[in-house]
């Protein structure tokens, strides 16, 4: 995810595993709200968080996930696929 300063974020293995045991036996679907929210930083360069900030953003973005009760599979499927596109297409400007 872009940060405000620029610099690219990914959170740690550590992280996405604790996020996945926080949400396990609701409809949020981790790895996949990580790709929306990477695709909002994507199109929200203003709203973008700090370093500091990265972390408390994608808490609040699954917990209103969970609230939301999850969105369908071909939407989900469809914000993966464009969100591997677009990783390739930034690694391959790098």
């Amino acid at each position: 995810m872009l940060l405000d300063n620029g610099e690219n974020w990914e959170p740690s293995e550590q992280m996405v595993k604790k996020w996945k045991e926080s949400f396990k036996g609701t409809k949020v679907d981790v790895d996949r709200e990580l790709v929306k929210m990477d695709l909002w930083c994507d199109a929200n360069p203003r709203k973008r968080k700090t370093p500091k900030g990265i972390q408390a953003f994608c808490t609040r973005w699954l917990n209103g996930a969970e609230e939301k009760g999850g969105h369908s599979i071909e939407l989900q499927k469809a914000q993966e696929d464009e969100f591997k596109a677009r990783l390739l297409r930034r690694k391959s400007s790098l």
